[in-house]
């Protein structure tokens, strides 16, 4: 496995929500599954692209299913620069990404219509990752990792009137028009082809200066456990998220006051196999529960490789 190679990857897009958050959420939850994202690979330039088809139904603060599907196509290509330099004993790096989505929404079970969409997601720039290797500390095959990304409001973006003067995102919309800043840290243990990482990510977003909403912060926590054999990786991973701050509109908070948050919980397998220097990936990731969110899975494909 290329180490740290999903560090740009894992800044990336797109499960969609319903009553909490305006749009999609930033960080894609899961995305960072399977890599060692504690650590960085050797200095360098790493192309990665990851393809993930997302499906489910909406579910209401309760759990319970609400008559409105969703589908996406997501096609995730980003850069890593792992550059010769050293920054507090650490490993420096950079990164940007640049999503595209396919989305289709079917809300005619609650009154709406079916759309079908695509255009860019926020543009996500990383200008800081570092990764300390922890054998210098006295704990050998350990390193950790923290990071920083940029969620540009640049996206495709689609508002339409809310029949009070004011203005709502339209069900077609792609990106999230507010900017999001994503810190994240994570731990890798990596030895006798062993990879087990914990990669803790928070998105702090801004306000959508147009419509006035300000979704809520959200904490995720993306889990692996893999083993290494030849040229085979094999393992399982998961993630859970967790809105902890409150929607607002124009500073009041939403759902009749009780300002819905979003949690969701995803579990499923992954493979790898290294063809030279190209890594090709599979992980399934199944909608486990979710509650004020879509109760989606989430299938990746994904190749990455240094030039």
């Amino acid at each position: 496995m290329l180490v740290g190679v999903a560090v740009a990857g894992a800044l990336i897009v797109a499960a969609p929500s319903a009553n909490a958050l305006e749009g999609l959420t930033p960080y894609q939850p899961g995305v960072s599954v399977g890599s060692a994202a504690g650590a960085l690979p050797p200095a360098g330039f790493y192309f990665a692209d990851d393809q993930v088809i997302i499906d489910g139904g909406v579910r209401n603060n309760t759990g319970g299913n609400v008559p409105v599907n969703v589908w996406l196509y997501v096609n995730i290509p980003s850069v890593l620069w792992v550059p010769n330099l050293n920054i507090l004993g650490a490993t420096y790096a950079a990164a940007v990404v640049e999503p595209y989505v396919f989305k289709g929404v079917d809300a005619t079970g609650v009154g709406g219509r079916a759309t079908i969409s695509n255009g860019m997601f926020n543009t996500i720039i990383s200008p800081v990752n570092l990764s300390w290797n922890l054998q210098q500390i006295g704990l050998p095959g350990f390193f950790f990792g923290t990071g920083l990304g940029i969620y540009i409001d640049d996206g495709y973006t689609v508002h339409q009137p809310n029949g009070k003067g004011g203005q709502v995102v339209g069900q077609p919309n792609i990106a999230n028009d507010f900017w999001t800043f994503e810190p994240s840290v994570a731990l890798s243990y990596l030895k006798d082809g062993w990879n087990l990482t914990l990669h803790a990510v928070v998105d702090a977003n801004t306000e959508n200066t147009t419509t006035l909403y300000q979704s809520g912060d959200v904490f995720y926590l993306d889990y692996t456990a893999a083993k290494s054999f030849g040229k085979w990786t094999v393992g399982v991973g998961g993630n859970f998220t967790q809105q902890f701050t409150k929607d607002t509109v124009n500073g009041v908070v939403t759902g009749a006051g009780t300002g819905t948050e979003l949690q969701h919980v995803l579990l499923g397998p992954l493979v790898s196999y290294e063809f030279g220097p190209v890594n090709i990936s599979a992980k399934a990731l199944i909608g486990v529960s979710a509650e004020n969110d879509a109760n989606v899975s989430f299938y990746h494909i994904a190749f990455a490789f240094p030039f």
